[in-house]
């Protein structure tokens, strides 16, 4: 932890990290990638259980997909107006050039179009107090395997404030937010695209668009009179968060702008370039030799070292003979030039007392002023392990995370697999399903057809014996009349009733009758 954490720290204020970084179409995708819960549960350093408690606060995913086909959009309209200008131009040969060429990205190809902003604070900013409700506790394992409770009243207020600063920076170039609350402390992921529409030119006769990646404008880079660079885009963009949460509604969050490294840097560079101003302006008057080429960091540091031998050799080759003062002064130097103690830091450290204090906060690193002193380059090498250190451990950090990603991917593609394998296979179920479904109506369908058939022919039938038993019912009538009429007259003429048995007459009454019945059914079954 650096000494500006820890001294913000004693004041019970924690610094807030405003990185941005640029990004290309790839790095959109990760982002995008990265903000899918079925991605981060699979993360090594993510806690997926957690995964579900993520929030997106601003947009959302299908905002920042909707880049792509925005960015293809600008292309279509960039080319069309390029080909109508150089058209109005009469420029025949370049225009079909031009046309020849196609789409291209609407941006300057030397830098990335987007940029992804993240800002968090410390999770102990956040830790719960012991009176906070139950309710309010957000409980998980640190990446030391220590229990921590957060507050989660403080976090979504940090979340809000957060939002509020970047909506009010960036407007409507701020498409996504995201805040993750299943690392070790919740952090806010920010995607931004601002959308830049130059007017109409001779070469794009209907204006053109383009992705402009520039921080927001308040966020330019500061010059002084002789053109160098004061303050980058990236310190005034932590300048104006630190501003921001300073503000009387959100003073009482206690929290500051991160520490000013890049500041720190200049300020070392400065020194450097003082210290080996001196030592030449020395060596020009002979009282000290000549500093031999090399950089100017090379040469404040041989400078310092040829200072500590000189002062150990006045004392006959015991560093621990130098005079406290001299050895501390001598030891902070040094240490500023190796990137340990900031400039501002040393330049406060006014007093013997500040000075020693500053020191005992290394000391277990480089050891103690005489000892730095007296082997500056064993503190070097102290240093220079622990930067290597620091550096094997994030590149290990970064390779377990790039391994843990792709044991994601693989996992995500077998899944895919396995889900369009059981895709297939319903789909083939389906298929199946749906074969012996349309058989089965065919059936249906066939023994129905024949059925309509028969009841046709049944009903073709029974009509035909209708008709006839309606013929021969007639016919009956008839004939039982004019046998009644044969008979009556027989009577007349004297002749004797045998002239017709009745036996005869009775069966021709019955056939009569049966007709009758026969065609009454005929007529209920057609009901």
């Amino acid at each position: 932890m650096s000494d500006y954490i820890n001294q913000m720290r004693t004041q019970g204020k924690f610094p807030i990290v405003l990185r941005y970084e640029r990004m290309g179409p790839e790095d959109l995708r990760k982002m995008i990638k990265h903000g899918r819960p079925e991605v981060r549960k699979n993360l090594r350093h993510v806690d997926g259980s957690r995964t579900d408690l993520n929030r997106t606060t601003i947009g959302d995913l299908s905002d920042l997909e909707q880049v792509f086909q925005t960015t293809k959009e600008m292309a279509k309209h960039n080319l069309a107006s390029n080909l109508l200008g150089l058209r109005k131009l009469s420029k025949g040969p370049e225009r079909n050039e031009r046309k020849e060429r196609g789409l291209v990205d609407p941006w300057d190809t030397k830098a990335l179009p987007w940029r992804q902003a993240i800002m968090t604070v410390h999770h102990e900013w956040a830790l719960a107090d012991s009176d906070c409700p139950a309710e309010h506790i957000f409980e998980f394992l640190g990446t030391e395997g220590e229990l921590i409770k957060l507050d989660k009243r403080k976090c979504l207020e940090l979340e809000a404030a957060c939002d509020a600063f970047m909506k009010k920076q960036h407007g409507h170039a701020l498409l996504y937010a995201r805040w993750d609350w299943d690392e070790q402390g919740p952090h806010g992921h920010y995607g931004i695209a601002h959308m830049a529409e130059h007017g109409a030119t001779g070469r794009y006769a209907m204006g053109r668009f383009v992705w402009q990646p520039s921080l927001h404008p308040h966020f330019r880079n500061e010059t002084n009179s002789q053109g160098q660079k004061t303050r980058s885009g990236y310190e005034i963009a932590q300048d104006q968060v630190g501003a921001f949460f300073s503000r009387e509604e959100y003073a009482h969050m206690n929290i500051v702008r991160g520490e000013p490294r890049a500041a720190k840097c200049r300020d070392a560079e400065r020194a450097a370039d003082d210290l080996v101003a001196e030592a030449e302006f020395d060596a020009l008057l002979g009282e000290r030799e000549a500093i031999p080429d090399g950089s100017k960091h090379a040469k404040a540091m041989a400078i310092l070292r040829q200072k500590m031998s000189e002062a150990v050799a006045e004392k006959g080759g015991d560093a621990s003979k130098i005079r406290k003062d001299p050895a501390q002064k001598l030891a902070l130097e040094y240490l500023e030039e190796l990137g340990v103690v900031s400039s501002k830091d040393r330049h406060e450290a006014s007093t013997r007392r500040a000075r020693a204090e500053l020191l005992e906060r290394h000391q277990d690193l480089v050891g103690t002023p005489h000892e730095i002193v007296a082997d500056p380059d064993a503190a070097a090498e102290k240093v220079i392990a622990r930067a290597r250190a620091e550096r094997a451990a994030a590149a290990l950090r970064r390779k377990e995370a790039e391994a843990a990603e792709l044991r994601a991917d693989e996992a995500r593609k077998r899944l895919d697999i396995e889900r369009q394998s059981e895709a297939e296979r319903r789909l083939q179920e389906d298929v199946a399903r749906a074969e012996r479904i349309a058989e089965e109506d065919r059936q249906r369908a066939a023994k129905e057809a024949e059925l309509k058939v028969r009841e046709e022919s049944v009903s073709g039938r029974e009509e035909e014996i209708s008709r006839k038993a309606k013929l021969l019912g007639r016919a009956v009538d008839k004939f039982y009349g004019i046998l009644e009429t044969v008979k009556s007259f027989a009577r007349k003429l004297g002749m004797k009733d045998d002239v017709l048995d009745q036996s005869e007459l009775d069966a021709v009454r019955r056939i009569k009758d049966q007709v009758g019945k026969l065609g009454g059914m005929q007529r209920q079954r057609g009901k």
